[in-house]
């Protein structure tokens, strides 16, 4: 698993959390039980020009001060293991109601979550 250190600011960090529970709720990804737990087509954007799109397994937890993004792609060839995005560290944006993109701290697109659908 890999897990990136560079805070955001405090403001980044709550409009994070705040475009995340958004895109939860327009896609009506909470279970009956609380979790949130689903699949979706990702972007995963690994270079300038490098990029692939995969369908991936994804949790959301939550943490008293942060939601934390937990990616598994399904595809092998990507050869990656999980990915934790945490809202201390990633900007979550949520422009429409099917799309949630991943932001590192210098601004780049990192991970694009498209199309989610519930598990369970």
């Amino acid at each position: 698993m890999k897990l990136v250190y560079s805070l955001l600011p405090p403001f980044m960090r709550m409009e994070s959390i705040d475009s995340l529970q958004q895109f939860i709720t327009a896609n009506k990804l909470r279970r009956a039980d609380g979790i949130v737990h689903f699949n979706a087509s990702v972007l995963y954007v690994t270079g300038t020009n490098s990029v692939a799109y995969t369908l991936s397994e994804v949790d959301v937890i939550t943490l008293p001060d942060e939601m934390v993004l937990y990616v598994v792609p399904h595809h092998a060839d990507l050869h990656t293991d999980a990915i934790m995005y945490r809202s201390k560290d990633y900007r979550f944006i949520f422009l429409q109601a099917n799309l949630l993109t991943v932001m590192n701290t210098e601004g780049d697109t990192v991970l694009v979550i498209e199309e989610p659908s519930v598990i369970g």
